[in-house]
């Protein structure tokens, strides 16, 4: 319903765009400051609808992304050279929804960038940082099922060392492309609504080879005499961070060992909780029979008997879940 909204109210202004007839209340003001106010031309209900999106996306996102890591931590049969591809992956998402995401919902909240210049940095450097990050994982990833399904390399097979030199290249060169603008190359600025930052567009002509390939693509695509709708022009930055959602669910849910493992984690919490609860209150309704001296030989005798009974299965219990915790094996 939200998205739905939100759409509605972007495709109007799309109409509009392609009809050429946007209102002029649409452009922004010359000396508007997302540091200092919202942009007037965007109602206050509609930052919050944004809001709203950004905390069901960030919240999924870093739920999801946060149990791939644990269930691979916690069971030894994941711990694959693919598989380390894929914590890479969601370990890129969960850093992009923990900062990028959170971010854009308070500064949608307030609906203007408030934290000020260095935290519009810090969004603009982190989301793009991670975000490449997790693209060449993808890529990482794409390339490994070629080459175990098409085979080029004949027998050839991802190891451990492989992944690991594909994980140092992807953190690597995602770094050297987007500390730049930190330096005084290009810069990180607010988009359009002012409620996200993002690289500055320049950034193509800071590096020299790219060039001519950006002022043609620019000169296709871009109308100058056109002010584009600043919601319009927000939606691939929006929809952008909610691929950190997807990811899990195509990369690890969809995958047959990894849901049984994460239904077989979550299991043995639940009954391992559901276990202490269990003694603690049996422990405190003996101890509070014992206090009051109100219970007959016989019921202490039982009791005695019980405490010891429960004890003894409890004992085989935790030798079996120690011996299964040794193992961390979940059903192939």
């Amino acid at each position: 319903m939200i998205l739905f909204l939100l759409l509605n109210e972007v495709m109007d202004a799309f109409r509009a765009f392609e009809n050429g007839s946007l209102l002029p209340s649409y452009s922004a003001p010359a000396r508007w400051d997302p540091f200092r106010r919202p942009l007037d031309s965007i109602q206050p209900w509609q930052f919050r609808l944004l809001a709203a999106v950004m905390l069901l996306v960030t919240s999924l996102s870093l739920a999801e992304n946060l149990a791939v890591i644990l269930v691979t931590f916690k069971f030894k049969q994941l711990r694959q050279p693919v598989n380390y591809i894929i914590v890479n992956l969601s370990v890129a998402d969960f850093l992009v929804s923990l900062t990028g995401g959170t971010i854009s919902f308070l500064t949608n909240l307030k609906g203007y960038f408030f934290m000020g210049y260095w935290a519009c940095v810090l969004e603009g450097f982190a989301v793009t940082f991670f975000g490449i990050v997790a693209l060449w994982s993808l890529a990482l990833l794409a390339f490994e099922r070629y080459v175990v399904i098409c085979r080029p390399l004949r027998n050839a097979r991802l190891r451990g060392k492989h992944a690991a030199l594909g994980i140092v290249f992807v953190w690597s060169f995602s770094f050297i492309w987007t500390i730049p603008p930190t330096t005084g190359w290009s810069s990180y600025t607010p988009s359009r609504i002012g409620t996200t930052c993002e690289p500055n567009c320049t950034l193509i002509g800071d590096f020299g080879v790219l060039w001519k390939i950006g002022a043609e693509v620019k000169k296709v695509t871009a109308y100058p005499s056109i002010e584009l709708d600043p919601r319009l022009a927000a939606i691939p930055a929006f929809f952008s961070k909610t691929a950190t959602v997807y990811n899990p669910i195509i990369y690890v849910f969809m995958n047959k060992q990894f849901r049984q493992c994460l239904i077989q984690l979550f299991s043995c919490s639940a009954i391992g909780t559901a276990e202490s609860n269990m003694n603690l209150a049996s422990e405190r309704a003996v101890l509070t029979q014992d206090r009051r001296g109100e219970m007959a030989p016989m019921a202490v005798h039982s009791t005695i008997s019980t405490r010891k009974a429960g004890d003894e299965h409890r004992s085989r219990q935790s030798l079996a879940l120690l011996t299964a915790s040794e193992n961390k094996m979940c059903p192939m």
